[in-house]
């Protein structure tokens, strides 16, 4: 046998396997996350490929909706409102989005697992974050970023999401190495948004984010006995802070306005 047979045996092959389910519901993420770039497009992205995933497996859909009924209940009271509501043919039309987009949800959940969907969310965020540096679209009294969002709220909100959901990737012990850096990397390419779009009330979300994360972690490697003591304890700490917060509710807002220049 020669040495070239050889090599052709002895090389192992490289299986990519992709998941029509996955894809279909990349799409859909990608829809919802993208709507500045892709306007009315969107909405028929998402029903487009929601509706194919449903499609997949039609005969599930029922029993997902029966096993969730509980998030059921507020689409179909939104529904049934067109009976009494003034536009009945507007509350009809909304009410039936809302149901199409609560099953197309549930189907997504059902079909693909956290992990998954966490990493659909931070390429599709990635995205978002880079085509708003591209787009470099700026407010011309303040300076602050808009991006594609066109609002530097808007701006700031998608960058502070897409910080929690770059920390949940950096931390995630079962993610490779390159995604993990890729991680870290949008972690301070979101954090740059974030202060460009100078939205304080967005910033103020991240702390209590990164608190939770290092607790959850904290948690994770911890006894049961040690979880209740350290949850009893938060618990107690956070009422004393909110009793504390009650009290000098006047002070606090006057710095906070002083702080912030609103």
């Amino acid at each position: 046998m020669s040495s070239f047979a050889r090599q052709n045996i002895t090389t192992p092959t490289r299986i990519v396997e992709i998941s029509p389910d996955a894809v279909l519901a990349g799409l859909a993420v990608a829809a919802l996350v993208l709507v500045p770039l892709l306007r009315a497009h969107a909405a028929l992205l998402f029903l487009v490929s929601g509706t194919l995933l449903c499609a997949r497996h039609w005969t599930r859909v029922p029993g997902i909706c029966l096993k969730y009924w509980y998030l059921c209940l507020l689409p179909a009271y939104c529904l049934l409102s067109f009976a009494w509501s003034e536009y009945p043919a507007l509350s009809l039309r909304y009410g039936l989005q809302l149901v199409v987009t609560f099953v197309i949800a549930l189907m997504i959940t059902a079909r693909i697992g956290p992990r998954l969907f966490s990493r659909l969310l931070f390429f599709c965020f990635g995205f978002a974050m880079i085509a708003s540096i591209v787009a470099g679209d700026v407010r011309g009294d303040t300076g602050a970023w808009l991006g594609i969002y066109g609002s530097k709220n808007a701006m700031a909100g998608a960058a502070a999401t897409f910080i929690v959901i770059a920390l949940s990737q950096a931390i995630d012990s079962a993610a490779s190495y390159r995604l993990r850096l890729a991680a870290c990397f949008g972690t301070m390419l979101g954090s740059v948004l974030l202060l460009k779009a100078q939205s304080v009330s967005a910033m103020v979300v991240i702390p209590p984010a990164v608190l939770i994360f290092g607790g959850l972690l904290v948690l994770y490697r911890l006894t049961l006995v040690q979880r209740v003591v350290t949850i009893t304890g938060v618990v107690l700490f956070t009422a004393l802070a909110g009793v504390v917060l009650l009290i000098y509710l006047d002070a606090v807002l006057d710095m906070m306005f002083d702080l912030t220049g609103k």
